[in-house]
Parts: structure tokens; C-alpha cells; sequence
């Protein structure tokens, strides 16, 4: 079955911009407030980039995991009990960063039509009892997509090229029983 999935509007911002080997309009859709150093060396592989996820980019990465950490309701404690009470503080901070963690999720699924449609079809398939293999040329789109699937506590094993032959195969026959 091959499946069609429409890009993301950033993803449509960021393949003109890399398209028209536009700088200033890559960096302004990604929201990014610095000079950046893009360069347009390879428009092909930043398009191939940029159809998968636009954070295979570096500085659109960048961009996003800084106006992330502007968001951050991480914090200092701030009350006296917040200072005094190690428990409650505990707890508050995980709270915090629960809620960093999910807008990351949050923001690294709708950046990406095709984590769009992954983090749809996944529930689904493992509710069926389906098993799935992801493919990808990018071992940072493996990154993310580990991201993805760690966050919603869905089992995994990752084959790349840093794996060696026998941990290789030891994953190959946990994922087939």
C-alpha cells in the first residue's frame, strides 16, 4: 500500500525557501531571531530533508528547540514552601517538565506531515497487534522518530549503522518473537 501524506505548512515554507535558495525566508518562517548560517550547498538533499522533517535542517532544528526553551515552564523555585518542601517542589518540576516534554512531542508531530500521519497509524496498528518497520536514509530522521515513539511509550528496536552484528541480531529476533 503506498500511502500519499501532505506536508506541513512549515515543511511548504521551508521547501520554497530552500527551493528559491532563500535564506532570510527560511529563517523567518522557522521564526529563527539570529543571522543563521544557512547554506545552500546541496538544495536536492536539504529538499529531501525538509520533505521528512524541516528539523533535519540544522538551523531550523536550532530555531525550534530555542523558541522551545523560551516556552520552558521549567523554572527556579519561586515560594518559600517551593524552597522548603523538597516533595512538593519535586513533584511541581516534573509537572513542568511533563508539559516541556509534550510541547516538544506536540511540536516535533505537526512540523512533519509524515509524523502527522505516523503518530495516527501507530496506535492503530499496535491496538491491531501489528508489528512495524520504519525505514529511513536519514539516521537523524531516526532520531526523531525515536522521539516520537519513546515519548509515547511504544516498544522498539533501532537497526542503523552504529548497531553492531551481534546486538543487530539480537534486536532482529526480540522484534520477531
Amino acid at each position: 500500500t503506498l500511502l500519499f501524506v501532505e506536508i506541513t505548512n512549515l515543511q511548504k515554507l521551508c521547501y520554497r525557501a530552500c527551493l528559491e535558495q532563500n535564506r532570510e525566508l527560511l529563517l523567518r518562517g522557522v521564526g529563527s531571531q539570529g543571522g543563521g548560517h544557512v547554506t545552500f550547498n546541496n538544495v536536492s538533499m536539504m529538499l529531501r530533508h525538509c520533505c521528512n522533517h524541516p528539523w533535519l535542517i540544522r538551523e531550523i532544528e536550532e530555531s525550534a528547540l530555542e523558541q522551545l526553551q523560551h516556552e520552558s515552564e521549567v523554572r527556579e523555585p519561586q515560594s518559600l514552601r517551593e524552597h522548603n518542601d523538597e516533595a512538593y517542589w519535586r513533584e511541581l518540576r516534573r509537572g513542568m517538565e511533563r508539559a516541556d516534554s509534550e510541547r516538544y512531542i506536540a511540536r516535533l508531530v505537526e512540523s512533519s506531515g509524515k509524523l502527522v500521519l505516523l503518530s495516527k497509524l501507530l496506535p492503530k496498528l499496535k491496538e491491531d497487534g501489528h508489528r512495524v518497520l520504519l525505514f529511513s536514509q536519514f539516521t537523524k530522521m531516526l532520531d526523531l522518530i525515536e522521539d516520537l515513539v519513546e515519548a509515547r511509550g511504544w516498544g522498539y528496536e533501532r537497526l542503523d549503522g552504529a548497531i553492531g552484528g551481534k546486538e543487530r541480531q539480537q534486536a532482529i529476533d526480540r522484534f520477531s518473537d
